[in-house]
């Protein structure tokens, strides 16, 4: 049992992708998913969510870790999920059915002297066209969109779970949104950014006005 977790690694993403879009959806209509802050039902969540990274935190720090370095942990898991793996879990379904391999290359492989440079100092690297792109910069545009929306309609006793999770969302895309700052070959293309703020802007529009 203790490897079944490694065989369900793919299929993980499908739950966090629902974790990160959903509840920031529901933001746009005031559709509460969570109890209320003065509700006893609000217990249970704060236990989880406190006791599992409490739990987390000092398991990394114990092992000599930072920090810093599980925070940056917490912002890998959740780009692998998104990404990597939802596009591993789509290919597996894809081989299962019979149909078409997925065919583009997810990242490049040349490492230029600019591309090591910027790996050395621990710089993220977005500087290629690829779907796996596309689909963090959407994320991250829709919940940073989402957490705008909600400054002005936030509602922090029914809302509170969820207006937290957007600013996580956010707080964890961080490096992302480089992509409108940084001047260097690493930051995402101008189509990758185009296509992630119209699908992130057609998504809140759906939703406000369905």
């Amino acid at each position: 049992m203790s490897y079944t977790l490694y065989l369900l690694w793919a299929a993980n993403c499908l739950p966090t992708l629902a974790y990160v879009t959903i509840p920031q959806l529901c933001l746009l209509k005031d559709i509460p998913l969570f109890p209320r802050v003065s509700s006893f039902w609000i217990l249970p969540f704060l236990y989880v969510i406190i006791s599992q990274y409490i739990y987390s935190l000092g398991e990394f720090v114990l092992c000599g870790g930072s920090v810093k370095g599980w925070w940056n942990e917490q912002r890998m898991w959740l780009f692998k999920r998104t990404t990597s793996y939802l596009i591993a879990f789509l290919d597996a379904l894809l081989r299962g059915l019979g149909l078409s391999e997925m065919g583009f290359i997810v990242t490049p492989k040349v490492v230029d002297d600019d591309v090591l440079q910027r790996y050395k100092k621990h710089v993220m690297e977005f500087g290629s066209e690829s779907g796996m792109f596309t689909g963090l910069a959407f994320i991250a545009m829709l919940s940073f969109f989402v957490f705008v929306w909600s400054l002005k309609t936030m509602d922090m006793d029914r809302l509170a779970l969820q207006v937290g999770l957007c600013v996580v969302v956010v707080w964890i895309n961080f490096p992302v949104y480089g992509l409108f700052l940084r001047k260097d070959k690493g930051k995402m293309p101008s189509s990758v950014t185009c296509n992630s703020v119209i699908l992130a802007l057609i998504a809140c529009m759906l939703v406000l006005y369905s």
